[in-house]
């Protein structure tokens, strides 16, 4: 399944966790024109349309999109405000959900898909914002700590970037390290690790007792 992403701006990391944990595969254009060129070949299941960043195009890729795939076969959600007349508009043109900007914007956007996808969030994939998740650890081999961000988890894993590369030096893989600190503002939760991958970051499982773990992944997802 496919996500056609049309804005300005990256992807919102809240947006790629949602997606990214049900499947969903998102290809992002910052033209819509070249969008609507590639519609055939991209085919996909949801058009997540951005309107104040392309204010005069919504209605001529909406029109573009039903020529080629009906309200049953492609969501069309579009986020932003519209007046009274361009909701008679999208009404017409048969686009499927409006979704205001905010906060509760990622709800609105999770009601509005579940239309297509119904499937449960059994591998959560979370991508924090940058400096959100902290990580920390004593390195084994010379007892220096070594400090940085997470730049992605889920129920078993963890990539960590850390301040120095340099500091991954003599860290094996298979190396288990044991008491290292995981926090996002004033949550602090202890795990432990088994390395499984090093190159810029470092691929890490989560070992022992996850409960806390766990508790800590799911409060993202609320």
């Amino acid at each position: 399944m496919k996500l056609l992403y049309l804005g300005k701006e990256p992807y919102n990391n809240r947006f790629k966790s949602l997606t990214k944990s049900l499947n969903i595969e998102t290809v992002t254009y910052t033209n819509p024109l070249k969008a609507i060129d590639n519609l055939t070949e991209i085919e996909p299941a949801i058009l997540y349309f951005i309107k104040d960043d392309f204010p005069r195009h919504w209605k001529i890729v909406l029109s573009s999109l039903r020529e080629k795939f009906s309200e049953q076969l492609t969501l069309f959600i579009l986020c932003g405000e519209l007046d009274d007349t361009e909701k008679k508009a999208f009404t017409y043109l048969k686009g499927s959900s409006i979704i205001e900007t905010g906060d509760d914007s990622i709800n609105s956007f999770k009601k509005s898909i579940s239309k297509i996808s119904n499937k449960e969030l059994k591998n959560q994939v979370y991508y924090p914002e940058k400096g959100q998740i902290l990580l920390g650890f004593v390195k084994p081999s010379d007892f220096s700590f070594i400090n940085g961000e997470v730049s992605e988890l889920n129920s078993g894993n963890i990539e960590f970037i850390p301040d120095n590369l340099e500091d991954l030096t003599d860290i094996k893989i298979g190396s288990e390290i044991d008491n290292v600190s995981l926090s996002m503002e004033d949550t602090v939760v202890t795990i432990n690790i088994e390395v499984k991958n090093i190159s810029n970051s470092l691929l890490c499982s989560v070992t022992g007792d996850k409960k806390e773990y766990l508790n800590f992944v799911n409060n993202l997802f609320v």
